[in-house]
């Protein structure tokens, strides 16, 4: 695989990442202990079925930065306090957590939700106020003006990168499972125009989020003829798709979307024939990035700071690096600009251009608050036969490589830490 070297300043976004590794009590700094303490909320859906196998990691990492952070001096000298808030992947749930955060517990910010319906279930309250949000799901493009942002490209992005890889490859005739939450809405969205585009066929099956048997779904596509297909789910449910589509002999390749992007996933594969099956991913898996790669130096700390605190455990590159890169981005906000919602907004719709994060790059501008507006990271990984690792594939995008149109710039911030 040909790597081109990007020449430009790398910036170190990811500060307390570093001062875990290059030594945190030579440079750390206590709090003010007067100062007051900046309260930032954080929106898991840690009793959602789908997601409740990344809740815990993705808490340990968020935490970990955090108390980290406070021993590297805070905030300006306000030390940090984490406000955790579980909508249960429910609009209405997710309202009333809002509410909760903003008026009972006056926090300043919020990292969060992880899932697609309470993301839009908040965005009417987030036109003309704040806080800032910046939640940790693909949901659907979210246009801008806004106090709401979110640290991925939306689902239509990831399952139109589906389409063309399939293509790619040659598949004419190509199949979409996708369970009928409003993010499989959104892979559908994003799939559809790309495959006519392409002229490709798209065949369309459906399930419930509570779904456990999807025979006659798959039968369907099988039956359809078709070459290859996006499984788009996440969790145990999308492996359970993929163990009984090869069940059914569809021997073809089948691509998870990047919701199922985990290592805690790995060690369900047993039954699985690997040899066509891929995930679409995130450019946070340190032994997949080239180390030319802006993102490796950040990756290769993270994974080294809690392999250290959790040596049982890795580090999952979806939910769990997403809240460590939206934790770090309001740091530096709050370092920059303080606390005010309208200024933390406007450094977040001219400041971030190309910020280096574990997960991926982030660009906003005004009119589009969806990560990589303009970068479009994506990885493609296969399993290793042993199913200890993920493998990158030569499709697969990153920063660093040639393909990708990045406009990766380097801006200044109040703290720097530079790499030894």
């Amino acid at each position: 695989m040909k790597v081109t070297k990007i020449g430009i300043p790398v910036v170190v976004v990811m500060l307390v990442i570093a001062l875990v590794i290059g030594g945190c009590a030579k440079t750390s700094v206590s709090p003010t202990p007067s100062a007051e303490t900046y309260k930032i909320g954080v929106m898991n859906s840690f009793s959602f079925a789908p997601l409740g196998l990344f809740a815990d990691n993705s808490k340990k990492a968020t935490d970990l930065w955090a108390e980290y952070f406070n021993k590297a001096g805070g905030v300006n000298g306000h030390p940090i306090e984490l406000v955790y808030y579980d909508d249960r992947g429910d609009a209405a749930a997710a309202v009333t957590g809002f509410t909760k955060l903003t008026k009972e517990d006056k926090v300043v910010a919020i990292i969060g939700p992880m899932t697609s319906r309470p993301c839009e279930a908040l965005e009417p309250y987030l036109t003309g106020n704040g806080p800032l949000v910046v939640s940790c799901t693909p949901a659907a493009a979210i246009k801008g003006g806004g106090y709401l942002y979110t640290s991925m490209a939306s689902n239509e992005e990831g399952a139109a990168i589906v389409a063309d890889i399939l293509n790619g490859w040659g598949l004419k005739k190509i199949g979409l499972a996708t369970d009928t939450t409003s993010s499989g809405d959104q892979s559908l969205a994003g799939m559809k125009p790309e495959a006519d585009k392409l002229g490709q066929q798209l065949f369309v099956e459906r399930f419930t989020p509570a779904d456990v048997d999807f025979t006659s779904v798959l039968a369907k596509l099988k039956a359809a003829g078709i070459q290859g297909m996006m499984v788009w789910t996440t969790g145990a449910q999308s492996v359970a798709v993929v163990k009984q589509a090869q069940q059914l002999g569809m021997n073809m390749p089948i691509i998870l979307s990047w919701g199922s992007h985990s290592y805690l996933l790995l060690k369900m594969l047993k039954d699985i024939n690997l040899d066509k099956f891929y995930m679409l991913g995130f450019s946070g898996c340190t032994t997949q990035l080239p180390d030319n790669s802006p993102q490796r130096p950040y990756a290769d700390w993270a994974n080294k700071a809690f392999d250290t605190r959790y040596p049982t455990e890795k580090l999952e590159p979806t939910f769990s690096m997403l809240n460590m890169d939206v934790l770090a981005m309001l740091t530096s906000n709050m370092q920059a600009v303080g606390t005010d919602p309208a200024k933390m907004k406007e450094w977040m719709d001219t400041k971030v251009k190309g910020m280096i994060g574990l997960a991926n790059l982030y660009t906003y501008t005004p009119t589009s608050h969806n990560r990589n507006a303009e970068t479009n990271l994506a990885l493609l990984l296969k399993v290793k036969s042993d199913l200890s690792d993920l493998i990158l594939q030569p499709e697969s995008q990153f920063a660093g490589k040639s393909r990708v149109k990045s406009t990766m710039s380097a801006w200044d911030l109040i703290i720097k830490q530079k790499i030894q």
